[in-house]
């Protein structure tokens, strides 16, 4: 993943570059917007341009409005480079708040004007904006092939320099989301070299740190450090704040993993400051999270359970849905490391949703949203096409051409239903492994919680009867008091509320077990089923005495007369038989 200081500006290709992307300056905003009433539609669209770059990074919905206007504007004009322009901006702003589908027509929209005015630069630009959606949709293998296909154009114009470069960075990050960490490093690497070549230091020290993340996942740790150390020293020189910010978060990870808790914790809250005080978005957020991780390594849970709430109000704020995912899993660890069940099992259940909300519905819809699918497949075909038409340039035969752009369009077809088909099998594979690990996961809490609760009241009942104990020992001058007191006791450890609170949580583990027992065995007593429910948890005799108030002598007893109810010889396990029941 990029560091959150250079996504915009390396992977969106907005149109102004990465120097324009700066905190807003509010008397900017209101000279802009004073200029809006008497600017003809092509200048007004130029003014939400630049209305959109002073306030995406603070006011997400004002900057989307922004965005829209400016598709409204371009649109009146007929002015092509202004409708190419306003709809790579709007779908830019879409990709940042997780709109896909409609990021996806967008970037279609301004490929389309840009290819009419020729303009290839645009097209490439564009068409890794639009790579990037299928990234984020978690479509990488689509994101990697649009990517690979820009790269052969613009090989097939002989186009190197910054396009190349940003080109080969892009298969990078896709590579390295797609866990293959080694490749990763190549691409990074082809890309650096030609940097050095332009002599472009600032991009060379970001691509360092690429490879340092990369590195990082590969637990490459040494490497990882120094690269990491290397951008540091780098941002600090150049007063690059937030870039600075950035890169601190990254090493704690480091430092973290090798048990450096103290270097950790005084980076991530040097990069806290200044993102806060550079109000640097949602850059704040990714160095909550990281210190949530920092304090569960630690052991330190209040402090991780505030961060980890903190992060969510963050995400939420920003509308960054994905990192809400990370977030529930996060404080869910929080709560069960603290031994709070209820909380963790609710925090789970968000993670769960939000992890299926975000990867699978969106996928789902995604392949069943026909038009969009098909508008990817033209897209891509048309690139072929331009890569034909400049190798058979001198070809005379229309019979040839035809010959080819037909075997072009059949195997791209059949690319399509091929990957569709694998796509969909993914995803059913993919829910049907979270439905398992969510079915595990809560069925964990509630084995816990049940557990938990049936020592409560064996520990309750031993207590009491230390007391009645005690209170029968003691001297009294009023008996009829006495016996008050212990008939108040026997009452408690007899209280069938506690009982039906300990049911309540062992039918919802084992729905069917008292059924199957009543059914199979309709002789077996009340007081038997409860005995037969406390061997299934697989308790010892004493917690079982304790919790049913009576003495290890009557367990024993109770233990024989049910053996019998259930005709088990001599040899046969009770525990065995009722815990396969």
């Amino acid at each position: 993943m990029l560091p959150i200081y250079r996504f915009y500006s390396l992977l969106l290709f907005l149109i102004f570059s990465s120097n324009s992307i700066h905190a807003q300056d509010q008397k900017i905003v209101d000279s802009l917007l004073q200029l809006l009433p008497n600017a003809n539609d092509t200048t007004q669209c130029n003014i939400y341009v630049e209305l959109y770059r002073n306030t995406f990074q603070h006011d997400l919905s004002t900057a989307g409005e922004y965005a829209t206007k400016c598709v409204d504007a371009a649109e009146k004009s007929g002015n092509l480079s202004s409708i190419a322009q306003s709809n790579n901006l709007l779908g830019i702003h879409q990709l940042q708040t997780s709109d896909y589908n409609n990021a996806i027509t967008s970037f279609n929209e301004a490929i389309k004007s840009y290819r009419k005015l020729d303009k290839s630069d645009r097209v490439f630009r564009a068409m890794n904006n639009l790579a990037i959606v299928y990234e984020n949709q978690g479509k990488l293998d689509a994101s990697l092939n649009t990517h690979f296909q820009v790269l052969r154009f613009l090989d097939s114009l002989g186009v190197g320099g910054d396009m190349l470069a940003s080109s080969m960075w892009n298969i990078g990050n896709v590579k390295h989301n797609l866990l293959k960490h080694e490749e990763s490093i190549e691409w990074y690497e082809k890309a650096r070299a030609i940097y050095q070549e332009s002599g472009d230091t600032e991009y060379i020290i970001d691509l360092n740190h690429q490879i340092a993340l990369s590195h990082a996942a590969l637990r490459n740790l040494d490497e990882a450090e120094k690269g990491f150390d290397d951008c540091i020293q780098y941002y600090r020189q150049k007063g690059m704040e937030v870039a600075l910010a950035g890169s601190l978060e990254n090493i704690s990870e480091v430092y973290i993993l090798t048990g450096r808790y103290q270097e950790a914790e005084e980076n991530l809250m040097e990069a806290l400051s200044i993102a806060e005080k550079e109000e640097a978005g949602f850059l704040p957020g990714q160095i909550y999270r990281r210190l949530v991780e920092l304090y569960l390594a630690m052991g330190e849970l209040n402090k991780a359970e505030r961060y980890g709430k903190i992060s969510i109000e963050n995400a939420k704020a920003y509308g960054r849905d994905k990192k809400l995912i990370a977030d529930y899993q996060l404080l869910s660890q929080v709560y069960e490391r603290k031994g709070q069940l209820r909380p963790a099992l609710d925090y789970y259940k968000s993670y769960h949703t939000q992890n299926d909300s975000i990867f699978g519905l969106e996928k789902l819809n995604a392949i069943n949203d026909l038009q969009l699918e098909y508008q990817e497949f033209k897209n891509q075909q048309e690139v072929k096409l331009l890569e034909e038409q400049n190798r058979v340039a001198q070809l005379k035969q229309n019979g040839l051409i035809a010959g080819i752009i037909a075997i072009t369009i059949i195997l791209g077809a059949l690319i399509f239903a091929l990957r569709q088909r694998l796509s969909k099998n993914r995803i059913a594979k993919e829910k049907v492994q979270q439905e398992l690990e969510f079915n595990q996961k809560e069925l964990t809490f509630k084995q816990k919680e049940l557990t938990a609760y049936a020592l409560q009241i064996a520990q309750k009942n031993e207590v009491l009867e230390g007391v009645k104990t005690k209170v029968a020992e003691v001297e009294n001058n009023n008996p009829r008091q006495l016996q008050r007191i212990i008939n108040t006791i026997n009452f408690n450890q007899n209280d069938d509320d506690s009982w039906e609170g300990f049911r309540q949580r062992f039918v919802a583990l084992h729905k069917d077990f008292e059924s199957i027992v009543k059914k199979d065995y309709p002789e077996v007593t009340a007081n038997e089923l409860r005995l037969m429910s406390l061997l299934k948890m697989n308790l010892s005799n004493k917690e079982i005495a304790n919790i049913l108030n009576v003495s290890a002598d009557g367990i024993k007893k109770a233990r024989y007369r049910l053996r019998k109810k259930l005709a088990l010889e001599t040899s046969d396990s009770l525990e065995s038989f009722i815990l396969e029941l």
